[in-house]
Parts: C-alpha cells; sequence; structure tokens
C-alpha cells in the first residue's frame, strides 16, 4: 500500500488533536513534519513499495505510525527507551530496537529504505551515511534531512553580528508566543555541515543523489505555535523556496546506494 493512500493519517498526525506526538503540538512541529512526510512519500509511493524499512531516531513514532499506517514493514531505531514507550503505544505492532546511531545492529544489505529526519546532526555524518550504505539492500534509498550551518540565517549573521541576530531572534520568539516552560529548548546536535558538505559527504560515501529540498525557512522555533506559522508557510511555498537547499535552514536528502 502506498503512502498517498494514507491522507487520512497524515491529516490525523497534522490536527491540534495529536498532541501525543511530540513537536505535532506546535504549528512549526506540525509545518515540519508536513515538509517531512511529504517528501518521504515522493520516494516510497512506487511501485512495488519497498518491504523493509528502518527508521533511525524514531523518537515517539510520529513517521513510524504514518508509515505502519501504510502498509509498510518498519523497524524503529532510538537510544530513548522513555521514547520508544510512547513510540510502542501508538504504533503496536512495529519492532522497535534500542540503539545508538550511528552503529546500526543489523546485517548487511538487510532494508530496502533507511530514513532518519532530525537525528543526523546528534552524530557524525560519514559514519551515519556509511553504516546506512551497510545496511541497504542494492541500489536502497536513504532518506535523512541535515542541519545546514550556512544557510540564510548564518548569511545574516555574518552580515550584521551575533548581538543583532540574536535580538532579531529573542522579538521573533515574543511575537512566536512561544511558551518557554511547556517547551524547553532543545539542542540541535553538534555534527553540523552546510548542505554542499552534506551532498558531498553523501556522495563520496556511496550514494546517487536523487533529490534535495531546502525547508525550515520560516524565522520561527521550533516550539512556536504562532497563527503566524501557516500563513507564512503558504508564502515559502508559493516562492518556492525549497529549490534553494544552499541557503535553506534545513535540507532534506534523497540518495540510492549506488554500485560497488
Amino acid at each position: 500500500m502506498h503512502l498517498t493512500h494514507t491522507s487520512s493519517a497524515q491529516a490525523r498526525f497534522s490536527s491540534q488533536d495529536d498532541v501525543r506526538f511530540g513537536r505535532a503540538e506546535t504549528a512549526m512541529g506540525r509545518y515540519l513534519f508536513q515538509h517531512e512526510i511529504a517528501f518521504i512519500r515522493r520516494f516510497l509511493d512506487a511501485a512495488p513499495p519497498p518491504r523493509r524499512l528502518l527508521e533511525i531516531g524514531c523518537g515517539q513514532g510520529q513517521i513510524t505510525r504514518a508509515l505502519q499506517e501504510a502498509g509498510l514493514q518498519v523497524v524503529g531505531l532510538d537510544i530513548d527507551p522513555a521514547a520508544l514507550a510512547v513510540c510502542q503505544r501508538y504504533a503496536r505492532t512495529t519492532p522497535l530496537i534500542r540503539a545508538q546511531a550511528p552503529d546500526l545492529p543489523f546485517a548487511d544489505d538487510r532494508f530496502d529504505v533507511v530514513i532518519a529526519i532530525e537525528c543526523v546532526g546528534f552524530f557524525a555524518h560519514e559514519p551515519f551515511l556509511r553504516e546506512s550504505r551497510r545496511v541497504l539492500s542494492q541500489g536502497g534509498l536513504l532518506i535523512f534531512d541535515s542541519v545546514n550551518s550556512q544557510s540564510y540565517r548564518w548569511v545574516l549573521r555574518r552580515l550584521f553580528g551575533p548581538s543583532l541576530t540574536r535580538a532579531l531572534k529573542r522579538l521573533l520568539d515574543r511575537v512566536a508566543g512561544i511558551d518557554l516552560a511547556r517547551h524547553p529548548k532543545t539542542s540541535g546536535g553538534e555534527y553540523q555541515l552546510s548542505c554542499r558538505e552534506v551532498l558531498q559527504a553523501t556522495a563520496e560515501c556511496g550514494f546517487d543523489l536523487q533529490a534535495v529540498s531546502g525547508y525550515n525557512w520560516i524565522p520561527f522555533d521550533v516550539r512556536s505555535d504562532s497563527a503566524l506559522v501557516r500563513p507564512a508557510a503558504r508564502v515559502e511555498q508559493m516562492l518556492r523556496l525549497d529549490r534553494y537547499s544552499r541557503l535553506s535552514p534545513w535540507c532534506l536528502v534523497a540518495a540510492r546506494k549506488s554500485e560497488p
């Protein structure tokens, strides 16, 4: 079953009622999820559909459940036992493995697809790419995202200095109405490369690039539940900012395991 057949599941994930799934409780969280799941669907809506999927950093199961409800066989992996417990409640038939990426406790050529969303920044890219290639079957698909260390925000810091950009960020947070008590800030990870460096490393580790898409252009924190998120997202879509991945704060990458 293709992911295009699960629009009702996607709608449930994107609804205000789905506050159980981590980031989905905020407008920015829903915006990010919609970009990520649309990119994943673009490559998994294939004939025949992939049989064996691994989701690295599955967390509380937001993407895991969407994949499972599409009839796909998913294995989830995460280091956090509390997150895995939540994931198991809502994706009951999904095998879950507690392990620390990028080391993957699986045999070679085990999966047709490896997915890693919003976790790659917490470990070095090259070991992650090489381990992903090892567990993928020939021609297997890798879908992941990465923070772009040289996005337009980096350019603004270079032009106006860190003090002014921090002041602007605080102003945007207040406009966005972020409740710091409910949504404490979390680290974005220590291992951050530019989009160019990510694509170069992906190719050097034995992958053929299929697509790259920029996102998270909206200048609000992930914790924001501002009413401005939706109109800002529409402007981003109208301007087709996904095409400018080299300047986007985050980039989504799809790549296939190349011939040895």
